[in-house]
């Protein structure tokens, strides 16, 4: 995982925009989103770090308030929250990966 990140980190300055779809909306997850988008910067507009969740919000073993704050610093690092959707697959199509969520 570390030599694609590292992948990732080369092409920011590339005229691709890169998508990064994390599944679940665990404390792993929400790490990993983290970790990605601040060392991405992703608030540039080539690398987009997408938090996909079924549940109606992240963290479902927190408390309301924790789940907030989490969600809260997530979107300032620059990840998107996206609750009430479910991955059922990802593709590559030509050099793009594209994920199915409904």
């Amino acid at each position: 995982m570390l030599t694609s990140l590292l992948q990732l980190l080369q092409r920011k300055n590339s005229n691709a925009s890169t998508n990064i779809v994390i599944a679940g909306g665990g404390s792993t997850a929400c790490e990993l989103a983290q970790t990605i988008a601040r060392l991405c910067f992703v608030k540039s507009d080539d690398i987009n770090v997408n938090v996909t969740i079924v549940a109606p919000s992240m963290l479902p073993s927190e408390d309301v308030p924790a789940r907030y704050a989490a969600r809260k610093i997530l979107e300032a690092d620059g990840a998107t929250i996206i609750t009430g959707h479910r991955v059922t697959g990802c593709c590559r199509a030509s050099d793009l990966n594209s994920v199915d969520n409904h």
